[in-house]
């Protein structure tokens, strides 16, 4: 199995006693759409700030495209393939979805701008026209969220809640595109998210976490196996069963 992420025994603390990731192990499959599952608190956006960068690790390795994290140089580069929505997209507000790529690609360092419209029709906002992004709504802003962190042509997007807060349709959407870029450009997503009923449309293998620890890695596949031959019958209820195991 090819990995684009793997981490072995992974740990990350604030300060002497505040331990968020406790030995924490995850496989992510290249090409997989892999759903990040756990509580609030329980650690998935570190894991997700450790692998941009944003954060050091405490102890434990790390693997990025078999980049190992204690090599910083080949690591650095194997970050230059990967993109990500932490938290909240950052946005200039007063300007349209066009102008914030481009701004998007001056900052990339990205010659030509010739590629935007491609980008903006991929996650369905080329018709937008000169309308601002603060008007937009929430499905919009994260549809635009996913189109600027295509700007670098990355293999991997790491998502973190990317359905939080929003509207139906925009759920809908944002699932298409994920769905279509994980098709048609082959790139992996890890995604974390608690709406699970719309994870599980969408996702090729799951981690569930908690407490900072992976407790259980698992296709999409075989967890559809065990839900239709065991008394869950929805992802929910089975989260809920690990979460109090």
């Amino acid at each position: 199995m090819d990995y684009v992420i793997e981490a072995d025994r992974l740990c990350k603390n604030y300060g002497s006693r505040h331990r968020v990731l406790k030995e924490f192990d995850i496989h992510v499959p290249k090409g997989s759409i892999y759903g990040l599952i756990g509580k609030n608190g329980a650690g998935k956006t570190t894991f997700m700030r450790i692998i941009c960068g944003v954060q050091p690790l405490t102890s434990g390795e790390f693997s990025l495209f078999g980049a190992k994290s204690s090599d910083t140089n080949a690591v650095r580069k194997a970050r230059e393939r990967i993109s990500a929505v932490i938290e909240s997209p950052s946005f200039y507000p007063h300007m349209s979805a066009k102008d914030n790529l481009i701004q998007q690609y001056t900052l990339l360092g990205i010659p030509s701008t010739e590629g935007i419209d491609e980008l903006l029709e991929l996650v369905g906002l080329l018709n937008t026209g000169k309308k601002k992004v603060k008007d937009f709504s929430l499905g919009m802003k994260q549809r635009l969220g996913i189109a600027m962190a295509l700007a670098g042509s990355p293999d991997l997007i790491i998502l973190d809640e990317p359905m939080n807060r929003l509207e139906p349709e925009g759920v809908v959407e944002l699932r298409e595109t994920i769905l279509r870029l994980n098709k048609e450009r082959d790139i992996t997503f890890v995604i974390s998210s608690h709406i699970l009923n719309e994870l599980s449309k969408i996702a090729t293998d799951y981690g569930f976490i908690r407490d900072g620890k992976l407790i259980e890695e698992i296709t999409a596949r075989d967890l559809e196996a065990k839900l239709s031959s065991s008394s869950h019958r929805t992802l929910e209820d089975y989260f809920l069963d690990l979460m109090n195991r």
